[in-house]
């Protein structure tokens, strides 16, 4: 039996996919969880339709998101920290503390999106990458100071 498939089946292929399948397969489990509908002529000219909308939703977000890449990188964010010996920080920079900089150039990123290549546990110049979309990582600037 010929469906296409609704939602990403990780055995079978994508959304939008037309695949072949064994009859009991789609009838007793693709079909009536809405992971596949069957492949006839009006389910194909939805599927094209949803297609076109999808994309051009996906082309939307991905330019948003390389707009937003590239003011991020703009900003160099300053962090005050009190510091000890050789200008050594008493703990470290954490990403909760960078997207609260970030909150303040009117730029909303979650934490969980913010990666360091090293752990910043000294004063001076530093990169972090922000995961803006699955396609879009921007680069942010950060510069650790002490505090006086």
């Amino acid at each position: 039996m010929k469906v296409i498939l609704t939602e990403d089946v990780p055995t079978l292929g994508q959304v939008g996919s037309l695949v072949n399948v064994k009859n009991g397969y789609a009838r007793n489990y693709l079909l009536p969880r809405s992971f596949a509908v069957v492949a006839n002529e009006g389910n194909r000219k939805e599927l094209d339709h949803k297609r076109k909308v999808l994309e051009s939703k996906r082309l939307k977000l991905h330019t948003e998101a390389k707009n937003l890449a590239a003011k991020i990188e703009k900003i160099t964010i300053t962090v005050l920290k009190q510091t000890g010996d050789e200008g050594r920080i008493f703990g470290s920079v954490t990403t909760a503390e960078i997207a609260e900089q970030l909150a303040k150039h009117d730029v909303k990123v979650s934490k969980r999106e913010i990666f360091f290549s090293e752990e910043i546990k000294k004063t001076g110049s530093y990169t972090g990458d922000i995961r803006i979309h699955s396609e879009v990582t921007a680069k942010v600037n950060i510069k650790v100071d002490s505090l006086g």
